[in-house]
This record gives C-alpha cells, structure tokens and sequence, in this order.
C-alpha cells in the first residue's frame, strides 16, 4: 500500500511538471507565433520544446504501467464532494456541446432521408454527435448519484461516452476547416482518443473488472493531454476572440474532461486496497493451479496407461491372439451343438411318449376284441348245450311214439324247426360254426346204436 501511494503520488507529481511546462510552451507559442491564417505557427521556437516534452513525458507516463502491480485490487469509492465539481461541469459541457451540434444539424437541412442513407457525412455526423452527448450525461449523473460499487446501468451508459469522444475524433479527422496536418488538430484528436481509452477502463470498475494499473496510465496520458488541447486554446479565445480548435464546444469539454480525469486521478492514489479482492484472488489463482495441477496429473496417467497397454499388446504375439479367438469361437459352437442335441432328445423323448401311449391304446382295443371274442364264445357253447339237451329230449319221445299217438306234436315239431334256423343264424354269423344237419348226421350212429 506505502509502495503504491508512493509510485502514484511520483506519478501525479511528474504529471503536473509536464502539465505546467508545456501548457505554458504551447500558450506562450499560440500567442506569440501562431497564423491564424494558415493555422499553423510561423516560428517554432516555443511549440518545438513544447511538443518534445510533451511527447518524453507521455512515454515515461506510460512506464507507470510496468511498474505498478497488474493484480492490484482497490476499493472503487469516488462518490465524493471531489468529483462532484468536475462531474456536474462536464453535465454542462455535454449539454452546451449537444445543442449546439443538433442547431448546427439543422442548420444543414437535415432530415431522416439525409440521416439514414449519410448523403451529408458531416450532417450526420453533427446529428449523432449531437444525440450521443445527451445520452453521455446518464453516464456522470449515475456516476455522482449512485454509491453502489458496481451498476449494470452505469456501465452501459459508459459504452456511450466512449463512443461519443472516438465518433467525435472521427468527425475531428473529416473536419474541412483545418488541414490534416493542423498540428492542434493533432492535438485536438491524441486527447480524445486517450480520454475515450480511459473511460473504457472506468466502465471495467463499474462491472467489477479493475484493471488499476492501466486505469492510471491511460488517465496521465489523458489528462496531459487534454490539458496541453484546451487551456492554451481557451487563453487565445479570451485573448483573440478567436478558436483555434474546431468550435467553442470543443474546447470547454475538452477542459471539463481535464478536470474530471485529474480528479479521478487523484482520488484513485489514495484508494485502499481491498483485503477480500486479494483473497479471492489468491482463492482463484490457487483453484487455477489445482486445475492445472489435476489436469496434467491426469494426462500424465492416462499416457501411462496407454504405454502399459501399448506393450502388453506388443508381448502378446500374433499367433496367441489368433488362438484366443479359435478357443472362444470353439466354445461358442459346442454350445451351440450341445444346445441342438438337448433340443433333439427332447423332441425323440416326446416322440417316445406319444408311440407309447398309441400301444397301450392299441393293447386296450385288443383286449377289448378278444374279451368280446370270449364272451362270444361262451354264448355259443350255451345255445349249443340247450340244443343238446332238446335234442336229448327229442330222441327220448322218438324212442316211445306211443305215447304220443305216433305224432309229433306242434311243440316238437317247432322245436325241429327252431334249431335248423338257429343253425343258419349262426352259420352266417360264425364261420366256424357246425350246422345242426351236420351234428344231427353224426348223432345217428350214435342212437342207432342205441
């Protein structure tokens, strides 16, 4: 912190050498030795050492962004009676500045046809210029109203002063009233290129981006500069009642963004620093060096991995691998083999089953048949036995015809009959059925003999 208070308070001390002495070059020329006519100065003794310091001090300025620390975290507090003064001078400045260009705008016969296609480069220029300056004053009145240290608002507000002050060096370079060459439109153009740069670095502070060291760089530079544009014009002005810059416009905002930049100047080498910022910053600096550190762990594991790979694929041979793909594509087919023989015996076992099931459906219907066949057999032997005995009978009443008058009776004679038709019924229903005639043949020896 004593380092820094140090180096600014060097700074801003060599600031004001350069300030003092080429201001007073350069007025001390402008009064003495400047053409009005030509715009360009008759004798060079005064503005020759003017340019030179100025030119040597704004390099050594430059010097302070080497040696002022590129980390360095303060706490942005400018919400002060000191930049109150310069802030509400520049409301003024930007308001005179606006009116004058949007009068001079229709001064031209501006309309929107001549706005949107730029037929009149310079009336278009003079028109934006105009409606840009209005809108530059939102940015020093939030700047001198709001407290907050960071505001999205005020950021966006700053993008318009930094392109209002670098279109304004773009119209300065068109400008037909002074040659290209004018050395104080040189002047006039170096001032407000270094002041737009140095409000780019003021909106970083209002989104929470400081960049201290090249903040104050760039202010020096700005402010060296727009102190050597504006003072030494304004005293020939007042002197002369003449401008040697483009307008009046010009020179008090010129010398409004002096003062505004001096005050912030000053205001920024007595800043604290601020203690959180430096450890979040040392939290994000050693999270930054465990992300490195983890990601180059992690490269240098996997090209292990790879190696060990690498060399494990290198030992095993050609032939071993082959091998070890002939024994898995031999395993894979004898499940598949022991899969269709399974899938085979199951089919042979239902098989087996069903052909021993259609047996003993077949053994069943044989039995079945053979019982009837029995069965059948028995009936016969039956009605064979009772044809017998009537037959028995029969001979027995033949053996005493007296009995019966010499006649059959009815009964007799349709049991004759009887027998003869059950010996036809069975012999169409029995093929190996013995006709009664045939049985009847053989029993007559038999009771002849009797």
């Amino acid at each position: 912190m004593v380092q820094k208070k140090k180096l600014a308070g060097i700074y801003l001390a060599i600031l004001g050498v350069v300030i003092f002495s080429t201001v007073s070059l350069r007025t001390a020329a402008i009064l003495t030795d400047f053409n009005p006519s030509t715009n360009f100065f008759d004798e060079k003794n005064l503005i020759k050492p003017a340019s030179w310091i100025l030119t040597i001090g704004c390099i050594f300025l430059f010097s302070y962004a080497l040696l002022a620390k590129k980390d360095e975290k303060l706490i942005a507090s400018f919400t002060t009676p000191l930049t109150f003064v310069p802030t509400g001078a520049l409301w003024i400045a930007l308001i005179y500045f606006a009116i004058g260009f949007l009068s001079e705008a229709k001064s031209f016969g501006f309309d929107y046809r001549t706005l949107l296609t730029f037929k009149n480069i310079g009336a278009s220029l003079t028109f934006y210029l105009g409606l840009l300056a209005f809108l530059t004053i939102g940015y020093f009145l939030l700047a001198a109203m709001s407290e907050e240290r960071m505001s999205e608002a005020r950021a966006a507000f700053g993008i318009f002063a930094v392109v209002f002050l670098a279109l304004y060096t773009y119209y300065l370079y068109f400008d037909s009233t002074l040659s290209y060459n004018a050395p104080n439109k040189i002047v006039d153009q170096m001032a407000y290129i270094f002041a737009a740069l140095f409000f780019l670095y003021e909106i970083r502070i209002s989104l929470g981006r400081e960049c201290w060291h090249l903040y104050m760089t760039f202010g020096f530079v700005a402010a060296a500069l727009t102190a050597y544009s504006s003072i030494p014009s304004l005293v020939y002005y007042f002197t002369e009642e003449k401008f040697i810059s483009d307008n009046i416009y010009e020179n008090l905002l010129t010398l409004c963004l002096f003062v505004f930049i001096l005050s912030r100047l000053t205001l920024a080498s007595s800043l604290k620093e601020d203690k959180s910022s430096e450890i979040v910053s040392f939290m994000r600096i050693s999270s930054q060096k465990r992300d490195e550190y983890v990601k180059s762990t992690q490269f240098s594991i996997d090209m292990e991995a790879r190696e060990i790979l690498n060399a494990e694929v290198q030992e095993d041979s050609l032939e071993d691998i082959i091998q070890e793909d002939s024994s898995l594509i031999d395993d894979d087919l004898v499940e598949i083999i022991e899969s269709q023989a399974s899938e085979e015996k199951a089919d042979l076992i239902s098989e087996e089953n069903t052909d021993s099931e259609s047996e003993t459906n077949s053994e069943e219907t044989e039995k079945e048949i053979s019982m009837k066949e029995s069965t059948d057999i028995k009936t016969m032997e039956i009605d064979e036995n009772e044809s017998n005995k009537e037959k028995s009978d029969i001979a027995t009443q033949n053996l005493h015809p007296e009995e019966n008058g010499g006649k059959n009776s009815p009964n007799e004679e349709q049991l004759i009959a009887t027998p003869e038709k059950e010996d036809k019924q069975h012999e169409t229903s029995n093929p190996h059925y013995t006709s009664q005639e045939e049985k009847s043949e053989e029993d007559i020896p038999e009771k002849e003999g009797i």
